[in-house]
């Protein structure tokens, strides 16, 4: 993972993005990368789950390598404070699809802490944290999110294939926001679903299209600290931002290629995104917002 010299057409999509964040660093896409999802610390480090390359890395608020975690299928990756369990705390949440399960890694050595069972999902998706600190996982083949207690125990479980708003199809990220909502990126939905931590249908943010506030095959979603709502609106190349009501305020950055992980955070009004697209297309980007959200 290192900076590097942008093309004449990455550069052109840079300017465009200037006009509503300035750019920090970018990481240049290496064969079979594939990054997936983007965790950012406090001191402005990023952890890059490359779902192609088997690892997760980290790098300094310049872009460069400086920790790699092997043997990994890392899908999505989340920074948080898990208590109750071995004593894990301020570690990073891992979807490892290699052993289809949660796994929990120390982020100043890279060395697992410990993992739930191998075999537990299906297909391993969205990752997140309630403020009691239950996790919050999806398994996309399955279409439905559980509730589980850090050591793995099963609270509840929810969602179904289908296009209504209890149904949730192709969801691989998911987030949770300060009132402990659970907010979904239901991506072959096109639109953002938003229950409670029993199950409960509360909304729907927008749905399928390209105009303003409308998504097309949204991924990654993240929250920021007002609880505005910030999504990875792939297909439209953007990355909008909506309230808690589900309201559009607008595109933090658009004109972008193929927007998928996203982390919102480490210093303040710093985003993060990486890119990628099955035709191999791959590359992180961190953002610093010129106005905050």
């Amino acid at each position: 993972m290192r900076t590097g010299s942008t093309t004449d057409k990455e550069e052109d999509i840079s300017n465009e993005m200037s006009m509503e964040a300035d750019l920090l660093w970018r990481i240049e896409s290496r064969a079979d990368q594939k990054p997936t999802s983007i965790a950012l610390t406090e001191d402005n480090r990023a952890i890059v789950a490359n779902y192609g390359l088997g690892n997760l890395e980290t790098a300094d608020e310049n872009g460069v390598t400086t920790l790699t975690s092997e043997k990994l299928k890392p899908f999505s990756v989340i920074l948080a404070d898990v208590s109750g369990f071995q004593s894990i705390s301020g570690c990073i949440v891992c979807a490892d699809r290699r052993q289809k399960t949660v796994v929990f890694i120390d982020p100043e050595t890279g060395d697992l802490l410990t993992q739930w069972e191998p075999g537990f999902f299906a297909w391993v998706g969205g990752l997140g944290v309630l403020r009691n600190g239950n996790i919050v996982v999806s398994d996309r083949v399955h279409c439905c999110v559980g509730v589980y207690t850090p050591d793995g125990a099963r609270i509840t479980e929810f969602g179904s294939y289908g296009a209504g708003d209890h149904n949730i199809c192709m969801a691989d990220y998911l987030t949770v926001d300060s009132r402990d909502r659970i907010l979904i990126s239901d991506s072959a939905n096109h639109c953002v679903k938003v229950f409670d931590v029993s199950g409960k249908v509360l909304g729907k943010i927008s749905g399928r299209g390209v105009s303003d506030g409308l998504l097309s095959w949204p991924k990654g979603i993240c929250v920021t600290p007002a609880d505005n709502v910030v999504v990875a609106d792939s297909q439209n190349g953007r990355i909008s931002v909506f309230s808690p009501s589900g309201d559009f305020i607008g595109h933090l950055v658009s004109g972008i290629p193929y927007p998928y992980g996203i982390a919102y955070g480490g210093q303040p009004n710093t985003i993060a995104v990486t890119h990628y697209a099955l035709s191999g297309y791959s590359q992180c980007d961190a953002y610093r917002l010129r106005t905050p959200v």
